[in-house]
């Protein structure tokens, strides 16, 4: 029967040449298995670059017990036989170099992580539609991020992240109602400007003039240029909307109006089915009252077009807007007449000189 100290060593030496030759498999083996072990637990990222750092972190301890595993069988056969415990030279500079090769593998998976936008959207991702007919008002909800009211005749994109809301405004009106705090931030795009909310409710609408309006209800939100413009980058510099005031984006120029809550409280009436006006012409409270029905009121008396009102109606019911146009404009007298969808609006006197020619 051999002698128990050859059977050792011969143990030993049958671990060691293995893992000398397979040192480079090892390592190429451990990296698969980080990517598919660091694609797995980080693939919700409700936390984001915590809960990412946290599983690089897991990762080194993995890598640093397997390691001190491996290291268990480097020892020199001359250091063994003495017992002392300790590792040789040769055995002590391929363990630091694997473990620099680990560490440089953890924190490069960590970097493409936070850098790649392939890894970054990894997870769920939605893409969602929504819109509304003429004369209708829609609630959306934004999971944790609160909800979007929907005007009259509006198209809303939402993609929905496990780490961001973006929302895309194509036309039309909404309301936003943020709710914080959220780990996902919210940006909306609309007419080429970027609108991120600090904590908001805010309305965006297209305006008939053209470009949009923002106004903040609640809190302030943050405009800026797309990035991929770089001369609108420039001249349009992130600007901080707060409570009370209404910026005005056309053309490439944004105009930021002083704070104005009544002003505020009217461009949201809409939200509660009525609209009102401080000296507007009746031009444009016929223009936005049509955005809201098949019915169409036309004022055919250019005077009366161009007179400027102060005046709250109901949204979705023209037939009593022009019985309080009456009133409003008496003593005159004002001539209505239903064509089909449409109600002619004038002037009697008008009328009654057609019919004497």
């Amino acid at each position: 029967m051999p002698p128990k100290q050859n059977i050792k060593e011969s143990v030993e030496s049958f671990l060691i040449r293995p893992i000398n030759r397979r040192k480079h498999a090892f390592a190429f083996t451990a990296a698969i298995l980080d990517c598919a072990l660091l694609a797995l637990i980080d693939a919700p990222r409700k936390l984001g670059a915590v809960w990412t750092l946290a599983c690089v972190g897991g990762l080194l301890v993995v890598q640093f017990a397997l390691i001190g595993l491996l290291s268990r069988f480097r020892r020199s056969p001359s250091r063994r036989q003495s017992n002392s415990g300790t590792m040789s030279p040769a055995a002590g500079e391929a363990i630091g170099h694997l473990i620099i090769r680990d560490v440089a593998l953890a924190v490069g998976l960590s970097l493409i992580v936070w850098l790649s936008p392939s890894i970054a959207a990894f997870g769920t991702q939605v893409k969602l539609q929504y819109s509304t007919k003429i004369g209708e008002r829609r609630v959306v909800p934004l999971a944790d991020r609160g909800q979007v009211t929907l005007n009259t005749d509006s198209n809303l994109e939402l993609l929905i992240t496990d780490h961001a809301v973006q929302a895309l405004l194509i036309k039309g009106e909404a309301l936003f109602s943020m709710v914080h705090p959220s780990a996902r931030p919210f940006t909306l795009l609309a007419d080429g400007l970027v609108i991120k909310d600090v904590g908001t409710i805010f309305e965006v609408t297209y305006r008939t003039s053209g470009g949009i309006a923002v106004a903040v209800v609640k809190g302030s939100v943050t405009l800026s240029a797309l990035q991929s413009d770089a001369r609108r980058s420039m001249l349009l510099g992130p600007v901080v909307l707060q409570e009370g005031q209404i910026a005005v984006h056309e053309d490439s120029t944004l105009e930021v109006k002083p704070p104005d809550p009544q002003e505020v409280e009217r461009q949201i009436m809409w939200s509660r089915g009525r609209l009102t006006f401080a000296h507007t012409t009746l031009a444009e409270i016929v223009a936005e009252l049509n955005r809201y029905n098949q019915i169409q009121v036309i004022i055919e008396d250019p005077t009366l077009a161009d007179r400027q009102l102060t005046f709250a109606l109901d949204s979705t019911n023209p037939e009593d807007f022009v019985n309080e146009l009456r009133e409003h404009f008496r003593p005159l007298t004002l001539s209505t007449r239903r064509v089909g969808n449409t109600i002619l609006v004038g002037l009697e006197q008008e009328r009654n000189s057609d019919k004497a020619d």
